[in-house]
């Protein structure tokens, strides 16, 4: 029995890899809409739930 033997993966037979500022760039791109959205999370404005009851309150709506 004559065993068959493979060639090994030569670097031709992969695809290039990905370029450093491709790389970079996508970092960056999510460390920035990290930031976004944690400031949208944690500072917010005027916005939620609050910003649709009289400034009195809930309470004020229901009598």
């Amino acid at each position: 029995m004559t065993k068959q033997f493979t060639k090994p993966a030569v670097a031709s037979d992969r695809p290039p890899p990905m370029p450093r500022w491709v790389k970079r760039s996508c970092y960056v791109a999510a460390a920035l809409l990290l930031l976004i959205i944690a400031a949208m999370a944690f500072v917010g404005g005027e916005h939620g739930p609050g910003r649709h009851f009289a400034s009195g309150g809930a309470s004020d709506q229901q009598k």
